[in-house]
């Protein structure tokens, strides 16, 4: 069945990992978005500690599922090797995130939320490329 391939079953297929990333990008954008807005609005943290929280902890959730769902060989044999290499482009993308943030919410009036929605666009790009 043709849900086994793209859902189930391991695939170098470049196409089939570009649809597991965008699935298990818009979840961890999801819970990252979820939680920045439940960390401003009900513990009223600072929007951009609360989005590199968020951040973190989508970005974890990321990694999670594309080593064991999105990609089915590893590109490195040491793990530690590996998600220090997948920090170092997720940090440089929460670096972007915040920079989109601040930009947006305090030099233009934007509400912390649409801030996100613009740094997704640009981050998504930065980590898939």
């Amino acid at each position: 069945m043709i849900w086994q391939r793209w859902l189930r079953q391991a695939s170098d297929e470049t196409l089939v990992q570009a649809f597991r990333f965008t699935i298990v990008g818009i979840f961890a954008f999801a819970i990252d978005f979820a939680y920045l807005t439940y960390a401003v609005t009900v513990l009223r943290w600072n929007y951009l500690i609360s989005a590199a929280v968020a951040y973190l902890i989508g970005l974890s959730i990321n990694y999670l599922f594309c080593v064991s769902w999105v990609f089915s060989a590893r590109r490195f044999q040491n793990q530690s090797v590996e998600y220090l290499l997948f920090t170092v482009i997720g940090v440089t993308g929460l670096g972007i995130t915040e920079f989109v943030l601040w930009t947006g919410t305090d030099l233009y009036g934007l509400d912390f939320r649409l801030s996100k929605l613009f740094s997704l666009v640009i981050v998504a790009g930065w980590n898939f490329a």
